[in-house]
């Protein structure tokens, strides 16, 4: 059973790394005009952690999974591994936290709230790796004396299974229950963007539209991700755990992607500035045509005013 749950692990791997640096290239350009050449803000450097954290970590990673290691070389990188690559997990709330204090006017009570709530995930993410999963079984490198530098828990039996069904939903409950909590703080964040727009109906501007168009887009995405998660740990079956690699990568790509929607939203290109202006100056032309040269002077100067 374990044989099998670490290759599945290293096909989820694999193919989350080949995605994740899919999606730097692709978004490069974007990236170059919109981020780097930006000034140093809040937002910019939690998109800069989104995208070169992953980047520079999950390799590494991906080494400790993906290649053959022996027994003394995985009790010494297992874990510090493991805890720092799981800090990424959380880098991408730092952005919906971002997000979600400017929408609602910048309220101090607000992003002391969410502040806290997101410390709390991190110290208990922290937690879980360092009390409740240990290298996995000494057992398993007696197969040919090599093997995956993988974390399991402490209620794993000394064979290459768990004692049944519920010992393996005890021992997965911890962080499924992470994972759970995260679906939870997602949605208070986009219940507080929501109460917000209805509010101050934000949702009659364009901007509003689209910001709330984005941040549902991506809640949506997230939660079924968390829940799906959350499922498959109570699952009777081991294999089936790597799925959990997906979650701190998939959230970064989604937060990034979200700065930069917005950015391009806020800071269209040249062109979309002149598509604009070409539609501005043929409906004061046509106000012109329909009520007469009297108004000419007005309408001059409302297009002065876009330009």
């Amino acid at each position: 059973m374990a044989v099998t749950a670490t290759r599945l692990t290293r096909y989820i791997c694999a193919a989350t790394i080949t995605v994740l640096f899919y999606e730097w290239f692709a978004c490069f350009e974007e990236e170059c005009r919109y981020i780097h050449k930006a000034p140093w803000t809040s937002v910019k450097v939690a998109y800069l952690l989104c995208r070169y954290y992953p980047l520079i970590f999950f390799p590494v990673y991906t080494w400790s999974i993906v290649g053959e290691h022996t027994l003394a070389t995985c009790l010494q990188v297992t874990k510090p591994i493991h805890i720092t690559m799981a800090l990424f997990m959380l880098i991408a709330q730092a952005v919906f936290i971002i997000r979600t204090y400017a929408f609602t006017g910048r309220n101090k009570f607000t992003l002391a709230f969410l502040v806290g709530c997101w410390i709390s995930l991190c110290t208990t993410l922290l937690w879980i790796l360092v009390t409740k999963y240990s290298v996995i079984n000494e057992s398993i490198f007696k197969l040919d004396g090599t093997f995956a530098c993988a974390l399991q828990s402490h209620n794993v039996s000394p064979k290459y299974g768990f004692n049944g069904q519920l010992d393996r939903v005890r021992s997965l409950r911890p962080l499924g229950m992470f994972i759970f909590a995260t679906f939870l703080f997602d949605s208070v964040m986009t219940l507080l963007v929501f109460t917000h727009a209805i509010r101050r109906r934000t949702l009659a501007l364009p901007l509003g539209k689209a910001f709330i168009a984005q941040g549902l887009m991506a809640y949506v995405m997230l939660s079924a991700l968390d829940l799906s998660i959350t499922i498959v740990f109570l699952l009777p079956y081991r294999e089936n755990d790597g799925v959990v690699i997906m979650r701190p990568d998939t959230g970064c790509i989604i937060a990034c992607r979200l700065i930069l929607m917005l950015r391009r939203r806020v800071d269209p290109t040249a062109d979309t500035q002149v598509r604009r202006q070409s539609e501005i100056v043929r409906d004061a032309i046509g106000r012109i045509e329909a009520m007469g040269g009297a108004v000419y002077k007005d309408h001059t100067q409302t297009i002065q005013h876009w330009d």
